[in-house]
């Protein structure tokens, strides 16, 4: 369980670092979508600086996404294509790589934790290989070299799932309530027991072949992220692009299917054994009962469960508005699901806190890049559905996308020594300015459409 020492507490994630720029000659990856490390670093070293100032001590979270392991080493024109390695070898090759393509972040980092300031990492879907001891000394290791003090090793921590804060703080990085991105035994994500590879979901495929397919359009753009809209939206526009790329299209739609039936075709006794033999130490740990445990692992069964149906009427309903703006009826449009698809797990597992009594005033979640704040119950009284949002251009619009800049959102959670009641609010980075402000309750909706069509 994370150390409460009633200092604040701050929020961010999402931000997907993969190979940044080449060292040799300053090309940037396409592929990375984080293009603001002089102004991550300035953040970081303000917190660190007002915190010595104030004589406070802060803590970092990274809530999920800090690396994007997906997005490092997809050569589309690889024989290997399509099965990303996800070994311990290859995983740590790859942070290799993302540090030597993000000097400034691991060098603000090994700052941040030699001033004495806790770092805590908990893992997403794009970085799920965090949960292996192998990658978190690993990145440990870096920071050692990028200067991290020896004697500060031990404020860096990794929380494979969540990171609770009984009174204060339930975070998570909430793909696991996204049925695509689930990891059906989340904390032994492994293809078989005994082995290091990882079973990856199948939007963990989705990604990789949007990737893949923008990569070998000819010119090449930048790449738009996972998405269903951004997938339909190019081969509409390069139709010989769908037969340009027919053994892309039968690799991958073998390859999703693939991970479609080993998530959904999960015996019953394989995630009770899970329940009973990870899910019961892991909670001890957490400081939350097993029951608790488990009542929120079933949340992410429910959603997996649910699955199937939600793809199928995707693939059924989905062609129609095409159909009818061909005919001349309304414009094409493709239903997604909205930013606010994590409210209902958040107040799920509200409810479930507070039938043990151990209900927070504050549930942060990451995933969904939209910053928010929403009261769970009544408005404008706790608990809050928090969500810092994130730092990366996912969409861009020109070749050089460092010339977009996405609003640099985080969480900051205050509870002074010897003061019973929290705040928590989204706060925005104005790195030209050098400080961060408030986002004000008024302004939390423009901010998210800002971030929504910046990335």
């Amino acid at each position: 369980m994370p150390q409460d020492d009633g200092h604040s507490i701050i929020v961010v994630g999402d931000l997907h670092l993969a190979r940044g720029h080449d060292p040799v000659t300053g090309k940037a990856d396409p592929n990375d979508h984080f293009l603001h490390d002089d102004a991550f670093a300035r953040f970081l070293d303000d917190v660190r600086g007002r915190a010595a100032k104030k004589n406070q001590r802060p803590r970092l979270l990274i809530l999920g996404d800090f690396f994007d392991f997906l997005h490092v080493g997809s050569d589309p024109a690889a024989p290997t294509a399509g099965h990303p390695e996800t070994s311990d070898r290859a995983t740590l090759a790859k942070l290799e790589q993302i540090a030597a393509g993000h000097p400034a972040v691991f060098a603000a980092l090994a700052r941040f934790v030699s001033a004495g300031l806790p770092l805590d990492i908990v893992p997403g879907n794009h970085d799920i290989e965090l949960v292996r001891p192998s990658t978190q000394e690993g990145f440990t290791n870096l920071l050692m070299r990028f200067g991290c003090l020896p004697e500060s090793k031990n404020l860096i921590s990794f929380h494979p799932w969540i990171y609770f804060v009984p009174g204060l703080l339930y975070a998570e990085h909430g793909h696991q309530y996204h049925d695509i991105n689930a990891f059906v035994t989340l904390l032994e994500p492994f293809q078989h027991h005994g082995t290091n590879n990882i079973q990856l979901p199948p939007g963990s495929f989705l990604d990789l072949y949007l990737l893949n397919l923008l990569a070998v359009r000819d010119p090449p753009v930048p790449s738009s992220g996972s998405s269903t809209r951004g997938l339909v939206r190019a081969l509409r526009a390069h139709s010989i692009l769908v037969l340009r790329t027919l053994p892309l299209h039968a690799r991958y739609l073998r390859l999703i299917s693939r991970s479609l039936m080993s998530q959904t075709g999960t015996g019953e006794a394989k995630r009770q054994s899970y329940r009973k033999n990870v899910l019961r130490p892991f909670a001890d740990q957490l400081g939350l009962s097993h029951e608790t445990l488990v009542a929120i692992d079933e949340l992410s069964a429910h959603a997996i469960a649910k699955m199937w149906s939600r793809l199928l009427r995707k693939l059924v309903f989905a062609p129609l508005p095409f159909l009818r703006a061909r005919l001349g009826g309304s414009p094409a449009r493709l239903t997604q699901k909205t930013p606010g698809y994590l409210h209902d797990p958040a107040a799920a597992i509200h409810r479930i806190l507070e039938a043990k009594g151990q209900a927070v005033p504050f549930y942060a979640f990451g995933h969904t890049h939209h910053a928010e704040q929403r009261p769970l119950g009544t408005p404008n009284t706790v608990p809050y559905y928090i969500n810092g949002g994130s730092w990366i251009v996912k969409t861009p619009i020109t070749i050089d996308a460092t010339l977009q800049r996405p609003p640099f959102t985080f969480i900051e959670i205050e509870r002074p020594l010897g003061k019973d009641e929290p705040v928590a609010q989204v706060m925005l980075w104005d790195d030209a300015a050098g400080h961060a402000t408030p986002v004000a309750i008024s302004e939390r909706s423009k901010v998210a459409a800002v971030l929504s069509s910046s990335v």
